[in-house]
């Protein structure tokens, strides 16, 4: 049996580190106003994360006083983000050997000025002297001001290991080429770049690659990239064949978010390499590709045990690609359908296939953009009422679900619960606010710690897009088509004491259901969650 060692007055400092460690800035704050000696202990910890937003923290750090209190606590400072690329001139004469993160970041509105370009060789000469920096965050920088310099100090960090550039836009096919293969030993890279060809008929000499062969000794060089998203960017011409050859050299990747290709024939190819070379790949983000099913079923089929899946939007014969998602329905857990032209029981279908499910997105979350909400699938009552006879909802350890059902003068089910033994009307009266074979179903998720629901009320008919569905307009001037007020507080009332089971909820949503939503019902179910959010709209 061993005994812990005593403490001595030289673990003092450890246990100091350890004790901030996990402090909010306010709780460090907090902590300098208790006495003389606790001010002198906490305060330099408040020097970990330096954050300039405004002009004013600005003028505020380039005062003496800051400058003097950051050239005795520069041991200290751990993160550095700023909008104003003026700071990183500052850190010339004040070296910060612990540093690990990097942002130099901008305003959205000064991505035509050339202010971060002026600095680009302060935020370098940074880099070389953080020999702890793992996490650099670029943005708004004009290619034509990019110099080799930034690629080769990232490619010589050896602790680097996450990069973030936002936005560089038509960048030479060589500079594009050297940015792939600057991330050679780093774990993940989000990108948003556009690139196209240096000019006519030109060939390009594959620089990056050459450099890598050189630093690594190895003819054919691998990289260590597990996650690469570049879902913000667009490759013309031969740009995504470059593409896809760096992705034969990542065989470690998990994640991928390709970029937009012209020509939309290239994405043929990516199928054949997932299958071929990336054999880990589990997450697959394809919300900015345009491509057909039958590609994008084939690009699904190529994957093994895909985890996550984010459907292209307005995806055209939406049909084939959830025959290839069933492939991967012992390991899905993520699945973000949102405007991907899914009908209602493909989804229910998938929910019904699925049981690993943690996670559903099937409706907007943003309802200032009405266009985020067309081709969201919209689950119908009489659709499920009628798969449900052999089947049912096998996602019961779900967390996170929203989605839509459609509302209409056929839709309506009696709900398979005592309403009146609720004080909430007759049982047996039918009603087209809510299908009650959902409410069953959602009740069944005894996990759910986030529900988003939305009623369609309004269908435009079917186009050549798809199915086009609003969830804003609502309409009670016909009593023969549309339920009436008081037959809607009655199903909202029956389904809130439903869900009131869902131990774990802690956020609800109940989109365009707001006029059905009874205060002292609402009341009441609340005491059976714990902090639930509810919104109404």
């Amino acid at each position: 049996m061993t005994t812990p060692s005593p403490t001595t007055v030289f673990d003092i400092p450890l246990i100091q580190d350890r004790i901030t460690h996990h402090l909010a800035v306010r709780d460090l704050c907090n902590c300098t106003r208790v006495s003389r000696s606790w001010n002198k202990t906490f305060k330099p910890y408040l020097w970990r994360v330096i954050n300039i937003r405004r002009r004013s923290n600005l003028d505020k750090f380039n005062s003496r006083e800051t400058q003097a209190q950051l050239r005795q606590n520069t041991c200290h400072v751990q993160e550095v983000n700023s909008n104003f690329a003026e700071i990183w001139s500052y850190f010339r004469t004040c070296p910060l050997p612990n540093l690990t993160i990097i942002r130099s970041q901008c305003f959205k509105i000064w991505q035509a000025n050339r202010a971060p370009n002026k600095y680009l060789h302060r935020i370098i000469a940074l880099m070389d002297t953080s020999p702890n920096l793992h996490t650099l965050e670029l943005q708004y920088f004009n290619y034509k001001a990019i110099e080799d310099s930034i690629f080769q100090a990232i490619q010589r960090h050896n602790s680097l290991r996450h990069i973030r550039i936002l936005r560089i836009d038509n960048v030479g096919f060589s500079k594009l080429e050297q940015v792939l293969w600057a991330m050679y030993r780093l774990e993940s890279a989000t990108l948003a770049i556009s690139g196209c060809n240096d000019g006519a008929g030109w060939q390009p000499r594959l620089t990056g690659r050459e450099r890598v062969s050189e630093l690594t000794n190895t003819p054919n060089p691998v990289c260590t990239l597990r996650a690469l998203d570049w879902s913000a960017g667009e490759l013309f011409n031969n740009s995504p064949q470059m593409f896809l050859q760096f992705l034969k050299s990542c065989p470690n990747l998990e994640r991928l978010a390709p970029p937009l290709f012209h020509p939309e024939n290239t994405y043929d190819q990516l199928g054949g390499i997932i299958a071929s070379h990336l054999r880990h790949l589990q997450e697959l983000d394809m919300h900015k590709v345009e491509m057909s099913g039958s590609v994008m079923a084939r690009t699904i089929r190529a994957c093994r045990g895909l985890r996550t899946f984010v459907s292209a939007r307005q995806q055209r014969d939406m049909a084939v690609v959830v025959d290839a998602l069933l492939r991967h329905r012992e390991t899905l857990e993520v699945l973000d359908l949102v405007n991907s032209n899914m009908s209602g029981s493909c989804l229910h279908t998938l929910l019904c296939a699925c049981p690993n499910l943690q996670k559903v997105l099937a409706m907007a979350t943003k309802r200032d953009k009405i266009y985020e909400s067309i081709g969201d699938p919209v689950l119908a009552g009489k659709e499920m009422e009628e798969a449900s006879e052999g089947s049912a909802w096998v996602c019961t350890n779900i967390k996170s679900l929203a989605v839509r059902y459609e509302h209409g003068p056929d839709s309506g089910q009696r709900l398979g619960f005592d309403n009146g033994a609720l004080g909430v009307g007759d049982e047996k009266r039918s009603t087209t606010i809510l299908p009650g074979v959902l409410v069953r179903e959602l009740s069944r998720l005894v996990q759910l710690e986030e529900l988003r629901l939305g009623r369609v009320t309004f269908r435009v008919p079917h186009t050549s897009y798809g199915s086009l569905s609003m969830t804003t307009w609502t309409e009670h001037r016909n009593p023969g088509q549309w339920p009436t007020l008081k037959e809607g507080h009655r199903t909202v009332a029956a389904m809130l004491y439903a869900l009131s089971g869902l131990k774990k909820l802690h956020t609800l949503e109940l989109r365009n259901l707001k006029e059905f939503v009874g205060e002292h019902v609402l009341e009441e179910v609340s005491k059976q969650w714990k902090g639930v959010k509810i919104q109404k709209s």
